[in-house]
């Protein structure tokens, strides 16, 4: 149970930092109501935080252990790296769900992609927990420093992944009806006074300690009641802002060369259909020695009429490592590089992506 607080203090206090950090952009870039809507909302982890400061006031003349508050930065630590990748994963489906201006980088794409990091934080966590609680070696602290020292990298890259994506918001979101922000701003505040109703009943600010009772549990679920209806209004917005400027986004979602031909899979993360996709894909043969010049050698231009919503656009072309080894008999067929350009005009506007591979994938 103590672990579990010390990871929510990391937690909180991450994404009180990040908020404030939210907030400070966009009011500095003209997005004021959106400041103000998270300034409501980030008073609910603030006040948490007040209660968590003023229990360490009244125990900070005790005695503690230098081990046990180092186990307990640790764990915090976790709840750092966890809040970043909340963050980069808000962010992310903003981008590319709502916006329609960005894709997913990992493999598996979007939204399987955003497990990757959690793939690493659940099995990193289980074995630091081990080595402090467990282990009774004297090397186990440390090996957890240097764990959680890798989980915090992992965690910068999700802060930075976030912050990107909401550069991205601040690009190319457009303005809102006033009565939607004002929306928002209310239910921010309801949210707000209901808080404030359970955080009275439940905290007791003498001891920190939790007293729920049975108005704390009919508090609780009123507090279920709001999301849930708050759902439906909000999922609309989100969906009818994607309507309105959403667009297509191409990934390169798979390419390997067989025996006679290429495959080239095409697909559209974005928030709306493709129509008359121009795919130009280009065979680059390795350099010479001291030269940087790369000759194509194969060029060819395609066109796929469609590619839906969350959907694939299949090209085959008829260039396979047959024919590279036959041209130049000398050279792998890994290792010649392939450019790919996907291009479409979506409500007169350009829509353009490049992908780039160094090496081929082959199959028999």
């Amino acid at each position: 149970m103590y672990f579990l607080r010390d990871f929510a203090r990391g937690f909180l206090a991450t994404a009180i930092a990040i908020l404030f950090a939210n907030v400070a952009t966009l009011f500095a870039l003209g997005h004021a109501w959106v400041a103000a809507v998270l300034s409501l909302m980030s008073l609910i982890p603030l006040s948490w935080a007040l209660h968590e400061y003023l229990e360490y006031r009244e125990n900070k003349n005790r005695s503690f252990n230098v081990n046990s508050v180092a186990r307990q930065i640790i764990i915090a630590l976790y709840g750092v790296s966890i809040a970043c990748w909340v963050f980069d994963i808000t962010t992310t489906f903003y981008a590319i769900d709502v916006l329609g201006v960005a894709v997913e980088m990992n493999p598996l794409g979007w939204p399987f992609g955003a497990l990757g990091a959690l793939v690493f934080y659940l099995p990193a966590f289980v074995f630091t927990y081990w080595l402090l609680c467990k282990t009774r070696q004297n090397y186990a602290l440390l090996a957890a420093v240097l764990v959680v020292a890798l989980t915090l990298y992992v965690g910068f890259m999700n802060l930075n992944a976030g912050f990107h994506n909401l550069g991205l918001y601040i690009v190319y979101s457009e303005p809102h009806p006033v009565t939607t922000y004002i929306s928002m701003v209310l239910l921010a505040i309801v949210a707000n006074a209901v808080h404030a109703v359970v955080f009275a009943k439940t905290v007791k600010f003498n001891q920190g300690q939790l007293k729920p009772s049975r108005s704390t549990i009919a508090l609780i679920l009123s507090i279920i009641a709001l999301i849930a209806v708050s759902i439906q209004p909000i999922a609309s917005l989100i969906m009818t802002n994607s309507e309105i400027r959403g667009k297509p986004s191409f990934e390169l979602s798979d390419l390997y060369v067989t025996y006679t031909y290429t495959y080239v899979e095409i697909r559209n993360n974005g928030t709306a259909d493709a129509q008359d996709v121009t795919v130009t894909i280009y065979f680059l043969k390795p350099s010479e020695p001291n030269s940087t010049y790369r000759p194509f050698e194969w060029a060819t231009i395609e066109r796929i009429p469609e590619i839906r919503t969350s959907g694939i656009g299949i090209i085959s072309i008829p260039v396979g490592y047959y024919q590279m080894e036959a041209t130049y008999p000398e050279v792998n067929p890994t290792d010649y590089e392939v450019h790919v350009d996907a291009f479409c005009f979506y409500k007169q506007e350009e829509v353009h992506a490049t992908f780039h591979l160094e090496h081929l994938r082959t199959l028999p």
